[in-house]
């Protein structure tokens, strides 16, 4: 058994941003299911560092891999329309049970997927030649820019490939992301709470 290196960033934290996005207003990590007002926004961004959105990614994970043991990882930037520059990065592991007439395949979050669209198990079926399954991973964080509450979906289509025996993971994947942004604004004197995730969708910069 050996390891890999990836790098786990939580998606509600950017890893540095255009000399032209610095000064935009501090955004302010909010939490889902919780109303909010006007004035608590307000004393929230007053009371938080300048740029804290700005800090530097966390250290790197050491995660171990074997022929049905594997990790995926994906980071994306973004530009969006209101909250400028963002940074999304999810990272799940992929266990193979080698089974008959079909192999199973268990996903686990690592870092910041908050679920999977075909659930925490996928199957492949067992045929001859290489074999794949997908699963589309997603986390929802939502932030405030002054007096402007957004959500943002972070998604990524992972993949697997087992060999055609079904009996050991030959390769993992994860597909170009995407970032989807959902705001309100919030009147003086009103509450509102984090709105559901959105369809507009923010032009990606730079992936991996």
């Amino acid at each position: 058994m050996h390891s890999i290196t990836i790098l786990a960033i939580s998606a509600a934290v950017a890893l540095a941003a255009p000399a032209d996005l610095t000064s935009q207003s501090k955004a302010v990590e909010l939490q889902f299911g919780r109303q909010y007002t006007y004035k608590e926004i307000a004393d929230l961004s007053a009371k938080k560092p300048a740029q804290t959105w700005l800090q530097p990614p966390p250290p790197a994970k050491e995660l171990p891999t074997s022929d049905t043991l594997t990790n995926v990882a994906v980071t994306g930037e973004f530009n969006c329309i209101a909250g400028g520059f963002i940074v999304g990065s999810m990272a799940a592991q992929i266990q193979l049970s080698p089974s008959a007439p079909n192999a199973q395949v268990t996903w686990q979050n690592v870092d910041s997927v908050d679920g999977f669209s075909a659930g925490s198990t996928t199957s492949v079926g067992k045929t001859s030649g290489q074999q794949s399954t997908t699963n589309v991973a997603h986390h929802d964080f939502c932030r405030a820019f002054r007096h402007r509450i957004c959500t943002y979906r972070f998604e990524s289509t992972f993949s697997v490939n087992v060999d055609g025996g079904n009996k050991k993971i030959s390769g993992s994947a994860a597909a170009e992301p995407v970032m989807k942004e959902n705001c309100i604004t919030l009147q003086p004197g009103g509450k509102a709470e984090c709105p559901k995730p959105g369809t507009t969708g923010c032009m990606v910069q730079d992936w991996e």
